[in-house]
């Protein structure tokens, strides 16, 4: 009897010494990343225009005047040249005997004192022929370049035309001391200063016109039609 109260109390012990059952553990949770916003694109600003310049200078600025170009002395004689660096544009042409002469081009201002004013040649009408209609300022010169002048499309603004805007300096000794007062000569004669804004309004416009139909022969070409048939250059 007793033996069996001990073989109880020891499969009590046994049970109560056993491990506990297992309890079950919540898995971890993963936080979900927050999306991140997308990002509004932004437009880019429109470019800026192109800067407006000065195709005589390069300089920033369209020129104001009508193109007034002037014939001036470059021997050691008639240095200093007076108003020549408020010129936009100087050419050198070499005369005779080695000699040489300038030709001041002026649009962008108009000086009151410029010379030494010297006689035209053959050679200025060509080269003044890229402005259009431009006015050239002499003191005189001979038959043949003054016919010449005469029947090109540069308006002659000579001293013997427009004598009231000339004067001579009595600082120098002739031929070296004649000056021209270019605001002056521009308002000289409304006729020729309407001649030469006319003429200037005119080159605009055919620049414009070219430059559009440039541009729209250089669309054209890109077609098909066009590249296939060989028009238009393509």
């Amino acid at each position: 009897m007793r033996s069996g109260s001990v073989l109880v109390a020891l499969v009590l012990v046994a049970a109560c010494s056993g491990d506990p059952a297992p309890v079950a553990t919540p898995s971890p949770t993963t936080a979900s990343p927050t999306p991140t916003p997308t990002p509004t694109p932004t437009k880019a600003p429109p470019p800026r225009p192109a800067p407006v310049v000065n195709p005589l200078t390069g300089l920033p600025g369209l020129p104001k005047h009508p193109v007034l170009a002037v014939k001036i002395d470059d021997t050691a004689s008639g240095r200093p040249q007076l108003g020549l660096e408020y010129a936009d544009l100087v050419y050198v042409e070499q005369v005779e005997a080695g000699a040489t002469r300038l030709l001041a081009v002026f649009a962008s201002r108009q000086p009151a004192v410029v010379g030494p004013v010297r006689s035209v040649r053959n050679s200025d009408p060509e080269l003044l022929a890229a402005y259009g209609h431009p006015a050239l300022a002499y003191s005189g010169g001979a038959g043949a370049p003054v016919a010449t002048l005469r029947r090109s499309r540069v308006a002659d603004a000579g001293a013997q035309r427009f004598g009231g805007s000339y004067r001579r300096l009595g600082t120098r000794s002739a031929p070296y001391n004649l000056v021209v007062n270019l605001s002056r000569l521009a308002g000289a004669d409304p006729a020729l200063l309407a001649d030469l804004t006319d003429a200037a309004r005119r080159v605009a416009l055919a620049r414009r016109f070219y430059n559009d139909a440039v541009r729209d022969t250089r669309l054209l070409r890109r077609r098909r039609m066009p590249r296939l048939l060989r028009l238009g250059g393509a």
